[in-house]
């Protein structure tokens, strides 16, 4: 933390987020932040550990890389509209500025409720906190851009006419980018995003790409009869803050995405947990839920450039000096 100013400000953003959604009648819920299983998702890798109970066998648990697996037990048994505030951990991310292997989460899940509907409460939020902090960088209306028009534009071809993979194989390659026999369109799809497109999002003000093609594996809805997904990404300063979704609760498409995740990771450890697609299905339909990271939220909201500059005991600091 680099400042006391600035462990004030993150304190009252904290209250505010609270209020915000109390004020929308969202059960606060507070879950573990170990568990036996994860949802399996390739690209993230949590942090382990191993439970030594007294006289009893002892059983590998992993740190939650979200509070998603028991936000979605909470749906499936009538909780309701809910949201939480919690640490969350994950392994292996790129050193960055940006980035910190544990950090602040807020999550929120509403029923009845869709990605497209979330982009008017997410707004909301925004309003608010711009009003109670004192912060008009933060207003509301948000740049609206679908990932086709982002494509479009900055990287210059429709993904929704050029999504197979032989296609994009052709585009990066046309665009300067070395393609890999080995790169899925899924590869190819965020080569391209992250080095043509995403640097050259608007920010001016908050950014909502929406419409993200069916090719990258995830647990939102699919629009039917198109290439794209109910989910969008919330940009700020250039930042990736947040990420919705109309939560996918057909069994059958959960367990396939189960699986794939598995064998794109390559491991059945950690396990996923049984009878995730049941319980999945027993969530109202729609429910929509947004993950957003409070650290960047508060790095836009102060213009501090460093993720360790608005947290408590940054790990690399605490690493230096114990190197030191």
């Amino acid at each position: 933390m680099r400042s006391l100013h600035i462990a004030h400000i993150r304190a009252r953003l904290l209250s505010e987020l609270r209020a915000f959604f109390r004020a929308h009648d969202h059960l606060e819920v507070d879950t573990p932040h170990l568990a036996p299983y994860l949802i399996p998702e390739a690209h993230i890798r949590p942090f382990t550990t191993t439970h030594h109970p007294l006289h009893d066998t002892p059983r590998a648990l992993s740190l939650l890389p979200s509070p998603e697996l028991w936000m979605k037990h909470l749906l499936a048994q009538g909780y309701g509209d809910i949201f939480q505030i919690s640490h969350v951990f994950r392994d292996a991310e790129p050193p960055s500025p940006r980035h910190s292997p544990e950090f602040t989460m807020l999550e929120w899940y509403t029923t009845g409720s869709t990605a497209d509907d979330q982009i008017s409460l997410t707004e909301e939020l925004f309003a608010t906190l711009a009003h109670s902090l004192d912060a008009p960088h933060l207003s509301p209306p948000f740049h609206r851009l679908t990932m086709e028009e982002a494509f479009t534009r900055y990287a210059g071809f429709s993904l929704e006419a050029h999504h197979s993979r032989e296609a994009l194989a052709s585009h990066a390659t046309r665009l300067g980018l070395e393609v890999s026999p080995r790169e899925s369109a899924e590869d190819l799809f965020h080569r391209i995003f992250l080095t043509f497109v995403e640097p050259h999002l608007p920010i001016d003000r908050p950014l909502v790409l929406t419409h993200y093609p069916t090719l990258v594996p995830t647990l939102a809805r699919p629009i039917p009869d198109t290439p794209w997904r109910e989910r969008w990404e919330l940009y700020a300063g250039g930042m990736e803050l947040a990420n919705c979704y109309t939560e996918e609760t057909d069994p059958v498409r959960v367990e396939r995405f189960m699986e794939g995740e598995l064998t794109r990771r390559g491991t059945s450890t950690p396990p996923p947990p049984p009878d995730f697609p049941a319980t999945c299905a027993r969530i109202p339909h729609p429910t929509s839920g947004v993950a957003l990271g409070v650290d960047r939220l508060l790095m836009y909201l102060t213009g501090e450039k460093d993720i360790r500059g608005v947290i408590f005991f940054p790990l690399s600091d605490t690493i230096e000096e114990i190197v030191d």
